[in-house]
């Protein structure tokens, strides 16, 4: 039996707004490496990653694998659930 429940057609829904979030993660990411006073090219290395693929993430231009997001937010000594939420959502109703 198919599925046909939200999604059975492979769209996307309306209320996802891909570009949207990848500009809120890298944000997000951008602002804990700042508060922790690393360059990209430190966080880069903590993460074992590309300091041109750590930019591209924080402009919002790359779509993270979720191995890339675990490495970063281990180097930042974030859950990575943490780096995903919406800034509603995060405790205290700022990035720490």
């Amino acid at each position: 039996m198919a599925y046909t429940g939200p999604m059975a057609d492979d769209s996307t829904p309306e209320s996802a707004d891909f570009p949207a979030i990848a500009l809120r993660l890298g944000r997000r990411i951008r602002v804990l490496r700042l508060a922790r006073g690393w360059s990209q090219e430190a966080l880069a290395r903590r993460a074992t990653i590309h300091r041109v693929y750590l930019g591209d993430v924080e402009r919002g231009a790359r779509n993270p694998s979720l191995r890339h997001l675990a490495a970063i937010a281990a180097a930042l000594g974030v859950p990575v659930h943490l780096l995903l939420l919406p800034d509603d959502d995060v405790p205290g109703g700022t990035v720490p």
